[in-house]
C-alpha cells in the first residue's frame, strides 16, 4: 500500500529545503512558487490518504487508490471553508481545513499568476504552520477523520440535507 504519510513528509521536507537554503530575500520567484505549491500538495495528499484510510479496509489496494484520487480541489476547498462551522469537528480538523483553504488560494496564485512574488519569510512561516497542522491532524481519532472524509468527499443532495442537522 502507498505510504502517503511518508510521501507527505517528503513534500514538507522539500518545501522547507527550498526556502531554507538562502536568506528569504534572496529566494527567486520560481523557488518561492514551487515551495508554496508543494506545501499545498502536502496538505492535499494528507487529506486524500486520510480519506482512503477512513473508508477502505487495509489490503484493498485498488479501492484505496480510488478513494485517494476521489478528492477534488474545488469541492475540498468549499468543504474546508464550511468545516469551521461544524461544532462536532475537533479543533485540529478545523485548523487543517483553514490551512487547506488558505494554501489552496496561495497555490493557485503561485501556479497561475505570473506577477505574484511571495515573501520568503511568509513561506517559511507557512512551512512551519503546515507541518504543525498536519502533525495535529494525524492525532485526530479515526471516527473524526471518517466524518471529515465524508464532509469533503460527499456532495450529493442527501449529504447536503443531513449536514443541516449536524451543524
Amino acid at each position: 500500500m502507498f505510504d502517503y504519510q511518508n510521501y507527505v513528509d517528503g513534500l514538507l521536507a522539500l518545501a522547507d529545503d527550498l526556502v531554507s537554503k538562502k536568506h528569504p530575500h534572496e529566494l527567486g520567484r520560481a523557488t518561492k512558487c514551487r515551495a508554496v505549491s508543494t506545501l499545498y500538495y502536502a496538505l492535499f495528499s494528507e487529506l486524500s490518504g486520510s480519506n482512503a484510510d477512513a473508508f477502505v479496509v487495509p489490503g484493498l489496494r485498488k479501492a484505496w487508490g480510488e478513494v485517494y484520487r476521489a478528492l477534488e480541489h474545488g469541492n475540498a476547498k468549499k468543504a474546508c471553508k464550511s468545516a469551521r462551522d461544524v461544532k462536532t469537528f475537533p479543533e485540529a480538523i478545523k485548523d487543517f481545513a483553514d490551512e487547506f483553504e488558505r494554501l489552496q488560494d496561495h497555490r493557485c496564485l503561485a501556479d497561475y499568476d505570473p506577477t505574484i512574488d511571495f515573501d520568503g519569510a511568509d513561506i517559511k512561516n507557512w512551512c512551519d504552520e503546515t507541518k504543525l497542522v498536519i502533525a495535529e491532524f494525524r492525532k485526530v481519532s479515526k471516527d473524526d477523520k471518517c466524518a471529515f472524509a465524508s464532509w469533503v468527499l460527499m456532495h450529493g443532495s442527501g449529504s447536503r440535507a443531513i449536514r443541516h442537522y449536524h451543524q
